[in-house]
C-alpha cells in the first residue's frame, strides 16, 4: 500500500506544475496581447474638430430666409401702430377725463348734449340752447357744467369758439359719418345711438353723474 502511494506522487506533482505554468502563460499573454476589438482613440486634432462642431451657434446653422425677415419687419410695424394707437387713446382718455373734472358740479354731475355742424352754426339751436341758461331764472350757473359733444369737426370748431367744454366724438364704426341726419332705425342711426351710449358709459365709469338733454324749442 505504501509503495502504491509513492508511485502516484510524481504524476500529481507533474500535473500541478504543468497547470501552474499554463496559468502563468495565459496571464502574461492577457497583459501583453492587443485587444481583439477596435478602440476609439481620440487624438488632439479629433478633439479640436469635435469642439469646433459643437460650438457652432444655432443661429449660424439656421440662417433666416428673406421671407421670414420681411414677416418680422411687418410684425414690428404692426406692433408700432398698435402702440401708437394705444398711446393716442390714452391721451384722449386723459383729456376727456380732465374736461369732465373741470365741468362737473360739486356732486360730480355733468350735463351733456350733442350737436352736429348744422346745429352748431351761428344762430342755430346750440346758440339758443346755451343762451337759455343765461337768461333763465336762477340757472345761469348751470351752463358751466354743460359738456357739448360734437358729432363732427365742423361742430367741434364752432363749439370751441363759444363754449369751454366741447368734445369731438369719434365714431365706433370705421367710416361712419356722424355729421348728417340719420333715418330712424337704419344701421347708421343705430351706430350713432350706440356711439353716444358708449360715451355716456365712459362718463359713468369715470365716476360722474350724467344728465343728458336734447336741444329743442317748444
Amino acid at each position: 500500500m505504501a509503495s502504491s502511494k509513492n508511485s502516484i506522487s510524481p504524476v500529481v506533482v507533474f500535473l500541478l506544475g504543468a497547470a501552474s505554468a499554463t496559468v502563468l502563460i495565459v496571464f502574461v499573454f492577457t497583459l501583453t496581447a492587443t485587444p481583439a476589438w477596435p478602440t476609439m482613440v481620440t487624438t488632439p486634432r479629433r478633439r479640436q474638430e469635435k469642439a469646433g462642431s459643437a460650438s457652432v451657434p444655432v443661429s449660424a446653422a439656421r440662417t433666416p430666409r428673406a421671407k421670414g425677415t420681411a414677416g418680422s419687419d411687418s410684425e414690428l410695424r404692426r406692433t408700432a401702430r398698435t402702440s401708437d394707437q394705444a398711446g393716442r387713446e390714452d391721451a384722449e382718455e386723459d383729456e376727456f377725463a380732465g374736461m369732465l373734472r373741470r365741468a362737473a358740479m360739486e356732486d360730480r354731475t355733468v350735463i351733456m348734449t350733442s350737436v352736429n355742424e348744422a346745429w352748431a352754426a351761428p344762430g342755430s339751436l346750440m346758440d339758443s340752447f346755451l343762451e337759455s341758461f343765461r337768461v333763465g331764472e336762477n340757472i345761469s350757473h348751470f351752463v358751466q357744467h354743460v359738456v357739448v359733444v360734437a358729432m363732427d369737426e365742423g361742430a367741434f370748431r364752432r363749439c370751441s369758439a363759444v363754449h369751454p367744454h366741447c368734445y369731438l366724438l369719434l365714431p365706433e364704426v370705421e367710416g361712419l359719418d356722424l355729421s348728417g341726419a340719420k333715418s330712424y332705425m337704419t344701421k347708421d342711426y343705430l351706430d350713432l345711438v350706440w356711439s353716444k351710449l358708449k360715451l355716456q358709459q365712459r362718463i359713468l365709469e369715470l365716476g360722474y353723474n350724467l344728465l343728458f338733454t336734447a336741444r329743442s324749442i317748444n
